[in-house]
């Protein structure tokens, strides 16, 4: 009776390891299955995968894709080589499951184009009107001017073929009693010569900054604040940056002129 009851003891003592180990088998067979699905099965019979094929370069027409692949088309300028054919695709050479992808394609759009007209002499609004008939934009640019009215000049030039949507440039003269004068090249001048030049097109002269620069002469310009061939008011400031040497080569070149003095004189 003694030895039943230390067997049934040990019976009851060896239940909870026995569950234990029962349990922590089933966890690390289930944790085995999803690790083995996981590495060798994609979720997909390979039966029903499909592989998205290169399409770019096609013609929008010839366009071929496996049943059940939806596409979703957009359109973008492009060169006219390209026009009408397939410029991009979200995936290529990738398998998909029929029936739950939407390929991405955009389609090359050709842009067209027209001849510029002679546009020089018109007024302005019907300068603008001419331009946007034809599927251009205008930037427009004013001269005051008491000599012509209208449009003085155009770029591109008639005769240019462009695409639409493109910018055409007008420069519109205007009889106002403020007169526009033309900013002259200054640029490569010696100071002097500038403000003799400023004076002579009815422009003021701003403000004047010296640089280094031991390549050029002291006292060359080597910028000017308004661009040359730009029409502004009468008495603009304009502001110029000169050159200057460093104090040792200006003392180089004053012996330098002294000695070439000596010279001339002996």
């Amino acid at each position: 009776m003694k030895e039943i009851k230390k067997s049934g003891e040990r019976n009851i003592r060896l239940r909870p390891y026995i569950k234990i180990a029962f349990f922590s088998f089933l966890a690390f067979a289930l944790v085995g299955i999803c690790l083995f699905s996981a590495l060798f099965y994609d979720g997909y019979d390979e039966y029903d995968l499909i592989e998205i094929p290169n399409i770019y370069g096609i013609l929008e027409d010839d366009i071929v894709l496996p049943d059940n692949i939806k596409l979703l088309k957009s359109y973008e300028y492009t060169s006219d080589e390209l026009a009408c054919r397939v410029i991009y695709q979200s995936a290529v050479g990738e398998k998909k499951s029929s029936g739950e992808y939407t390929l991405l394609v955009k389609i090359g759009l050709k842009k067209e184009r027209y001849t510029l007209p002679n546009l020089i002499g018109k007024s302005e609004d019907s300068a603008k009107d001419i331009i946007k008939s034809l599927g251009g934009c205008v930037n427009v640019e004013y001269i005051d001017s008491l000599d012509k009215e209208g449009v003085v000049y155009q770029s591109p030039k008639a005769g240019a073929v462009i695409y639409k949507e493109d910018a055409v440039e007008i420069f519109v003269s205007r009889n106002n009693t403020k007169k526009s004068v033309c900013v002259p090249s200054l640029e490569g001048l010696k100071i002097e010569e500038a403000i003799d030049k400023i004076k002579k097109s009815q422009l003021s002269l701003g403000n004047v900054q010296y640089t280094l620069c031991d390549d050029l002469d002291s006292g060359v310009v080597l910028m000017q604040s308004l661009p040359e061939g730009s029409y502004v008011s009468l008495q603009r400031e304009i502001n110029l940056v000169v050159s200057k040497k460093t104090e040792i080569k200006d003392m180089k070149e004053s012996h330098k002129n002294i000695w070439m003095t000596k010279k001339r004189a002996e």
